[in-house]
């Protein structure tokens, strides 16, 4: 797919690529603008702008943490999430709790996990609210895994930490 290329400048780029439903999205950046969030609709065999009039993610359109929950893709966004809701083409922005910038996320089921600067936090029901469930004491975390018990956070001072699911 070029659909969004401007080869005079030819720097167009996909910064990232969401699988929903087994219909993939994407969104392109061009030299000064974003280019419309698309869907690849396999009925035409093309691809599609989304209901709504949902014409990005982000408005600087670079890469940014990004997960699928269900219908909808998350990504970290300054001091929350931006939710897309791919049925309905709706967004909603999300403060986290503790009002600190997201630096990473997990989706594990229909949990949402997120990360900021001091605290790990998980949502049960499509990032409406969130509970913390671990305290950070590490400095510059910057990563986020979920496995079936344990959060792990790795840092930029190439450490991994390991905390069991309370």
């Amino acid at each position: 797919f070029q659909g969004d290329n401007d080869p005079a400048l030819g720097n167009d780029r996909y910064y990232w690529i969401a699988v929903v439903g087994g219909v993939p999205h994407i969104q392109a950046r061009g030299s000064s603008t974003v280019k419309p969030l698309r869907f690849f609709d396999s009925t035409s065999g093309a691809w599609r702008s989304l209901p709504g009039g949902v014409s990005e993610l982000h408005a600087s359109g670079n890469p940014q943490h990004l997960q699928v929950l269900g219908t909808q893709i998350v990504s970290a966004s300054g001091s929350g999430l931006r939710i897309l809701d791919t049925e309905n083409g709706a967004f909603r922005a999300v403060q986290m709790p503790d009002g600190l910038p997201v630096l990473d996320l997990d989706v594990r089921g229909s949990e949402l996990f997120t990360l900021t600067r001091g605290a790990v936090f998980r949502s049960e029901d499509g990032a409406v609210t969130f509970q913390r469930v671990v305290t950070v004491d590490a400095p510059a975390p910057t990563s986020l895994a979920v496995s079936a018990d344990t959060i792990y956070v790795g840092t930029a001072a190439s450490q991994l930490l390991a905390h069991l699911l309370p």
